[in-house]
């Protein structure tokens, strides 16, 4: 069982379809960073059932949909196919191949997934592979963050995998979705409970009711045929009620006809008030229509008027500026003709020398030429004698150089053969030596794997203390943010307080606006004052009404500048000077309140001859003895001739809330400074604590680097022991073959000799050819040099007349070009006189035009806010009327419902008299009609004692509820019902709890072999990994909060999986303890024992050896390799080492259009280079472009 192909379209950067076949052993997927290696491990996550976008490095699950890049547009579905060969039957499907497909449309909430062709939940994919590790949860897919996951896992979420390797993963989810069903079956079972314990005593009350209702039902009948013998005197009855019922139908009749007319008359009034009322709004809004026309027409008069103002001053001031320019450039258009003309002659007379200079420069490098030439035969000449000297001089040094080697060697072999004794003697000291180094060097590495121990164990406490600095430190953090939560609540209290108390305030006007922008000093009323009592608010508000949005200013007088005549009403107080005390009966109402200094003064003008009381009486009692007013709790105010009430403004109280909110935000803001400064010396207490741990690794590397030196030099010293053996036993064989090299090197030397004195005389003989050579070289240099200097000064005098001459037309032509310059500015200057001329003119007719219409704008605006001032008046008097009809309608409305009402009774009751009339009529003429006995007063009279006795025990039985029999009858087929869904959902919950305990026992018994196997495997992998280490894995209780055992049955817990690895040199311990690279390795070991227990058709790992060395790169390929006879892998990798164990590799790329492409090579299993181009073959792709 193995993956066969991948094919993908439209996912992530594989724009275009791409089909990629996996054969058995390792699949390396190379390229280079962002080329979309990993989008093809996500692919296959997303084809196999992934469902969190954040796993496929995404926000949305329609992200994987190709978002267009270069000229290239976005597409807009993505698909992705899995063939997975199904030959052993391991996925229980009768096909040979199994084709997963899943497919998403862009903008769709939901994907597709299909099994062979048909469609499919993905409920079903996770079933058919559960107990493969190819779930989204599995782990046969190994991803880039994987690794850290498995090493940072929980054991609860470590056992999860075991589980899903023990194939109990699917049993146990199914466990857990019937318990869930069980409990919800088990709370509709208590809901039951609870409708029939409400039920069942509703059913003997309603048993008893019917019991009742039955009894008054028959005694009902009994009467009612007793009462058919006395119609007639209920017929009279009931004909006096009719007649009562009328009379009062006429009496509510007549008042129903007043109300209508008193509406009526209301009605023309109210539609005569509305249409005064709209048709004076209609002439207010048209006064104001015209009020803001002329406004906006005085200021665009006004606009205007300053624009042609500008304009007529721009005028001018280009007018001046253009006469001077026009001065200037006369000037200088003069200057430069004179110039011009002055340099015309000169040119002449320079071009005619400039001719000689250069017809001079031509004889020149023509003698040159000449020389240069006859310098370079003799030059060529010299350079072969020198190459003869140099033949010579080599054949001579090498005759030399080979009599002296034989020499030396003749020396060599006749000196070392007295010493072969002594080298024999020498080798075995050296061996000897070697030996006490040796031990030497095991010493020294024993101390230093202590020292390591020791540096381990020190780092291990620097990391705790790093911890508890961290817990401080989040514990810092999280007072800080809740100082800050707390600061920004009590700053939106202060805003909101702030706001009611601008809101009560009013508006900005003028003296507001000064005030904002600095330009006055003034103060609130309703801020400077504060109330000792709360009690008295309501007093002092009253006593302050009006006032309390008044500006509190030093001087009034000066202030007053700033009020504007149509804004809002404002009130100025001159807080200089002081205010009397009159004395009044009661509390002095300055006595009630706080007042800020600069404020004292206006407040107690305010407040002069103002009593607090307690009643009315105390109130018009200060009055009479000369109190201004006398104000009531409440808010009513007393004063001569008359009386305030209602409730009155709340402005001081929102100006103390809003005092009050400001100190609460600086206590907030002073606490969160503290928190912030609490958290910064936590963070800088941590820092030192890292910094120490920093030291602590170091020093622990240290010491690791200086055992593995101490290792390296046993390693070595163990070498130097075994040389020294083989220097001693070589020591006999190389004295016989050095007698015989000693005669080869006497022949040699003689041989030299002779070829020495041979090359000394070849050397002397081409040294005197070169000497000639060098002689005849020096004089053709000297020549050479004297015709290079001759013409290198006349072309330095052609180059100087040149430039003279040529200075001198550019001089001419720059001044030609200045008069024509000159020119150009005179006219120009002349056309912007004219211009700005035409201007001014213009603008002085069209700002005069424009100041006129200004002032007509001006007495527009003035007749518009006459018309609208004369409206307000009117406007308000027919508002009064309006609202007084407004109440004067509500009782009319109120007098004509209740009118209705009683006549709508009155109707009611005649009907019901007459229906009452007629019933009994008809029933007087049937008894009067029947002759089948006459009338006996001896039975009318046993009748009317019968009818007695029954109405006496039907008013015994009390109000008795007539649906009684009925509803219970229904109650009882409900409880019936209830009762019976009651016994049999009880009884299936007791039977899916024995078979939940039966199978969960069951599960825990696999999952415990399988562990056992797993923890057998993990440690023969990771022996393999690590040469010399061991590991194992270990069950163990989680750690659960006294609240969650309390929410939590304790004997549904299970235990967790820990892995606790020992690498070669340090102790048995948990991952943490690891570094990165032994971390990585080990969680790979669990992975690969897992695969090894339950093996899944193949195996994605994802850059998983990005965190290891080579040393560990090639124990992990190793192991691949080993395991890949029988197992499929694919890995995504850079190491080259893992490149070159695999059986084939896909590249893939990526261009400026941000479109992936894949091709394939296959390395040959007969070749025994696989890394050159003889030793690769080209996998046909199917990747389209």
């Amino acid at each position: 069982m193995r993956l066969r192909r991948l094919t993908i379209a439209g996912f992530k950067t594989f724009a275009s379809r791409s089909e990629i076949g996996f054969d058995r052993g390792i699949t390396a997927i190379v390229g280079p960073n962002g080329s979309g290696k990993s989008n093809l491990v996500d692919a296959l996550r997303w084809a196999l059932g992934e469902t969190n976008a954040r796993e496929l490095r995404g926000q949305r699950m329609d992200e994987v949909v190709y978002a267009g890049g270069g000229k290239r547009p976005r597409l807009g579905v993505a698909e992705v196919h899995l063939v997975i060969d199904n030959d052993e039957g391991r996925l229980p499907v009768a096909d040979p191949e199994v084709q997963l497909s899943r497919r998403v449309v862009r903008g769709a909430a939901d994907t597709e997934y299909r099994l062979n062709g048909e469609r499919a939940r993905l409920r079903d994919i996770e079933n058919l592979l559960g107990a493969t590790g190819l779930t989204q949860n599995g782990y046969a897919v190994v991803a880039q963050n994987d690794i850290d996951a498995i090493i940072e896992a929980t054991p609860t979420q470590r056992r999860a995998l075991v589980e899903q390797a023990a194939g109990v993963r699917a049993w146990r989810a199914a466990c857990e979705e019937a318990g869930r069903r069980v409990s919800q079956a088990e709370q509709v079972v208590l809901r039951i409970e609870d409708l029939l314990a409400d039920a069942e005593p509703r059913l003997a009350e309603l048993a008893l009711q019917a019991e009742a209702a039955l009894a008054q039902r028959e005694l009902a009948e009994r009467l009612a045929q007793l009462r058919g013998s006395l119609a007639r005197e209920e017929w009279r009855a009931a004909r006096g009620r009719l007649k009562q019922a009328q009379r009062r139908l006429e009496q509510s009749q007549s008042r129903w006809e007043a109300a209508m007319e008193a509406e009526a008359e209301f009605a023309a009034r109210a539609q005569a008030a509305r249409a005064r009322l709209e048709s004076l709004r209609r002439e207010r809004d048209a006064a104001r229509h015209d009020l803001e026309t002329a406004r906006v027409a005085a200021e665009r008069a006004g606009a205007d008027a300053r624009q042609w103002h500008e304009r007529l001053r721009a005028a001018v001031l280009r007018r001046g500026m253009a006469r001077r320019e026009e001065t200037a450039a006369a000037g200088d258009a003069a200057v430069a003709a004179a110039a011009a003309a002055r340099s015309g002659p000169a040119a002449s007379g320079d071009a005619a020398g400039v001719e000689r200079v250069r017809e001079r420069c031509e004889r020149l490098r023509a003698d040159e030429a000449a020389a240069a030439g006859e310098l370079d035969r003799a030059e060529e000449a010299l350079r072969s004698a020198g190459a003869a000297v140099a033949a010579a001089l080599g054949a001579q040094r090498e005759a030399e150089a080979a009599l002296r080697e034989a020499r030396l060697h003749l020396e060599l072999v006749r000196g070392a053969a007295p010493g072969s004794d002594a080298d024999v003697a020498a080798a075995a000291s050296g061996a000897e030596a070697a030996g006490a180094a040796l031990r030497d060097a095991e010493a020294r590495a024993a101390a230093a794997a202590e020292a390591v121990q020791a540096g381990d164990a020190e780092l291990v406490r620097a990391q705790e203390a790093a911890e508890a600095a961290w817990e401080e430190v989040n514990a810092a953090e999280e007072q800080s943010a809740e100082a800050s939560r707390a600061a920004r609540e009590r700053l939106a209290a202060a805003a909101e307080a702030h706001g009611r108390l601008t809101g009560a305030l009013g508006g900005d006007g003028g003296v507001s606006r000064a005030v904002a922008r600095g330009a006055l000093r003034a103060t609130r009323l309703a801020e400077c004052v504060s109330v000792r009592d709360p009690r008295d608010a309501a007093a002092v508000a009253a006593a302050l009404e009006g006032h309390e949005a008044a500006w509190v200013v030093p001087s009034a007088d000066e202030a007053a500048a700033f009020l504007e005549a149509h804004g809002p009403r404002e009130e100025l107080l001159d807080g200089d000077g002081a205010g009397s005390r009159r004395p009044v009966a009661g509390r002095y109402a300055m006595d009630a309140i706080d007042v800020l200094p600069e404020a004292a003064a206006a407040v107690a003008r305010l407040l002069e001859g103002v009593a607090l009381v307690d009643n009315p009486d105390e109130a018009r009692t200060a009055v009479q003895g000369g109190a201004r007013l006398a104000v009531l709790p409440d808010g009513r105010v007393f004063a001569a001739h008359r009386v305030r009430g209602g409730s009155p403004g709340q402005a001081i109280t929102f100006a103390g809330d809003d005092r009050e909110a400001q100190r609460a935000l600086a206590e907030a803001l002073a606490a969160e400074a503290a928190a912030i400064a609490a958290a910064a010396g936590a963070r800088e207490r941590l820092n030192r604590v890292e910094e120490a741990v920093t030291a602590a690794a170091t020093s622990a590397q240290r010491l690791r680097a200086e055992a593995a030196a101490a290792a390296a030099t046993l390693a070595g010293r163990r070498g130097e022991v075994d040389a020294a053996e083989r220097r001693r036993d070589g020591a006999t064989t190389a004295r016989e073959a050095r007698e015989k090299e000693e005669a080869a090197a006497a022949a040699a030397e003689a041989r030299a000799e002779e070829r020495v004195g041979e090359a000394f005389a070849e050397l002397e003989r081409v040294r005197r050819e070169a000497g000639a050579a060098e002689a005849e070289v020096e004089h053709r240099r000297a020549d050479r040099a004297a015709a290079e200097a001759a013409a290198q000064q006349g072309a330095l005098e052609l180059a100087r007349a040149e430039g003279a001459l040529a200075e001198a037309a550019a001089r001419r032509e720059e001044l030609e070009q200045a008069v024509r310059l000159a020119q150009g500015r005179r006219e120009t200057a002349r056309a912007t006189m004219a211009d700005a001329e035409g201007d001014a003119v213009l603008a002085l007719a069209l700002g005069h035009e424009a100041r006129q219409r200004m002032a007509a704008a001006a007495e527009a605006v003035a007749s518009a806010q006459q018309a609208a001032g004369e409206l307000a008046s009117p406007l308000d008097d027919v508002e009064r009327v309006l609202v007084s009809l407004e109440a004067e309608h509500a009782e009319v409305a109120v007098s004509l419902a209740r009118a209705e009402d009683e006549r709508a009774a009155a109707l009611a009751e005649v009907a019901q008299a007459e229906a009452e009339l007629t019933r009994l009529t008809e029933a007087a003429r049937e008894e009067a009609d029947d002759d089948s006995a006459d009338w006996d007063p001896a039975v009318a009279e046993r009748a009317e004692r019968e009818i007695v006795r029954l109405e006496r025990r039907i008013a015994s039985l009390g109000p008795v509820n007539a649906l009684a029999p009925a509803q219970h009858e229904v109650l009882q087929q409900r409880v019936t019902a209830w009762r019976d869904h009651h016994d049999d959902l009880d009884g299936a919950c007791r039977d899916v709890h024995t078979i939940a305990r039966r199978l969960a026992a069951e599960l825990e018994r696999r999952f415990d072999t399988v562990f056992e196997a797993v923890s057998a495997q993990f440690q023969a992998v990771f022996a393999e990994l690590f040469p010399g280490g061991r590991a194992t894995l270990r069950l163990e209780e989680s750690v659960v909060d006294a609240d969650e055992e309390i929410a939590e049955d304790v004997a549904e817990r299970r235990p967790g999986v820990e892995i606790l690895a020992q690498p070669p040199g340090k102790r048995l311990g948990p991952l943490r303890l690891l570094s990165g690279g032994e971390r990585a390795l080990t969680a790979l070991a669990v992975v690969l024992a897992l695969q090894q227990v339950n093996p899944s058709p193949f195996y994605v790992f994802d850059e998983v050896d990005a965190a290891l060395d080579d040393s560990n790169v090639l124990r992990f390929t190793r192991l691949l390799r080993r395991l890949a006879a029988e197992q499929q892998f694919i890995v995504v990798t850079h190491n080259h080492i893992t490149m070159a164990a695999a059986d084939v590799l896909w590249g893939v790329t990526i261009d400026s259009d941000g479109v992936s492409t894949v091709i394939g090579v296959r390395f040959n299993a007969e070749s025994s280079a696989p890394a050159t181009v003889t030793g690769l073959q080209r996998i046909p792709t199917r990747a389209v472009r």
